[in-house]
């Protein structure tokens, strides 16, 4: 039973047993409760969960009246269904938080296999290019040498006419005097 005074609503503890009517009247009581707070019907809802354990606490309230043994075993019930669910939440979290961690590292070591894929890339394009430029400069290379043994080769014949050159009108000027 309940009474208001000055807007307070105060509700009085029925020692009586519960009867049948008792526990068609608090399922209606969840019924409405799960409508007026938009509890989802099934899954995980935490507007339900909070609903239902409302409602075993009174359905304990009720049997510690009638049995305080019973009611007292309900209870311990209660508190190890609590600690399950409170357990299963931690490895839950935990699960999903080593899971969060193991697709970070595979996404990381995606993104390095593909930096590893770009710069073999950029490293075999470097080798032909060095390979290209070691090619051109020893064509280079090949080719001054070339050119100097065929200055050289000029030089010298240079020389050695102007040296001839040289003698013969050395001859000449000692064949006058």
């Amino acid at each position: 039973s309940t009474q208001s005074t000055w807007d307070q609503w105060v509700q009085f503890i029925s020692e009586q047993p519960p009867d049948k009517m008792d526990v068609i009247m608090t399922q209606e009581a969840l019924d409405q409760q799960c409508k007026a707070r938009n509890a989802l019907p099934d899954g995980v809802c935490d507007v339900r969960s909070d609903l239902y354990e409302q409602c075993f606490g009174e359905l304990i309230r009720q049997v510690t009246l009638s049995c305080s043994e019973r009611g007292v075993f309900l209870g311990r019930i209660r508190d190890e269904i609590r600690m399950s669910i409170a357990a299963s939440q931690t490895m839950y979290d935990t699960a999903c938080q080593l899971s969060m961690r193991q697709a970070l590292q595979l996404e990381k070591k995606k993104s390095l296999a593909s930096q590893l894929k770009d710069l073999e890339g950029d490293t075999a394009v470097l080798e032909r290019t060095a390979a290209e430029l070691k090619a051109k400069f020893e064509g280079i290379e090949k080719r001054e040498n070339e050119r100097r043994q065929t200055d050289e080769q000029k030089h010298k014949e240079e020389v050695a006419f102007l040296k001839k050159g040289n003698l013969q009108l050395t001859n000449e000027i000692k064949r006058y005097l």
